[in-house]
């Protein structure tokens, strides 16, 4: 299945829009903070959640036939990323208070993209194990 060069283009550009629009509501929401590591970690952490998504749904875009034959993997996978980027949200309204417990927040964003990342890996594992039983009874 071919997808439009167009689509891809349009994809980008909500891309870097939502990139540009997260830097902003940053900068501006806490720009008191701008010298603190917990403002950092957090824009990072934001960009790495919306990077994510946006390879995903790059990836679903020029592979639709394989997503068709995965798709309760596929939507797993992207329900896991989802949940990772409103997690990152919602620990973004902890920056204010971030530095007087600095260890604990790194620690809670270290054990989040951890987690989102085993979440991942176990979906992959089990749609290809369930897909390789389909093929394997079908011949």
């Amino acid at each position: 299945m071919m997808v439009k060069r167009s689509n891809l283009l349009i994809l980008d550009v909500v891309y870097l829009i939502c990139m540009f629009v997260s830097s902003i509501v940053s900068f501006t929401v806490f720009n008191h903070a701008l010298l603190s590591f917990s403002f950092w970690m957090n824009l990072v952490a934001s960009y790495v959640a919306i990077t994510a998504i946006w390879i995903y749904a790059r990836f679903i875009m020029q592979n639709m036939d394989r997503f068709k034959r995965f798709v309760p993997g596929y939507t797993a996978l992207g329900v896991v990323l989802v949940i990772y980027l409103i997690c990152v949200m919602i620990y973004t309204l902890l920056t204010g208070s971030a530095d007087h417990a600095l260890r604990w927040f790194v620690l809670l964003h270290t054990v989040t993209i951890a987690i989102a990342i085993i979440l991942c890996g176990i979906i992959v594992t089990q749609s290809l194990r369930i897909h390789l039983r389909k093929m394997t009874a079908r011949s």
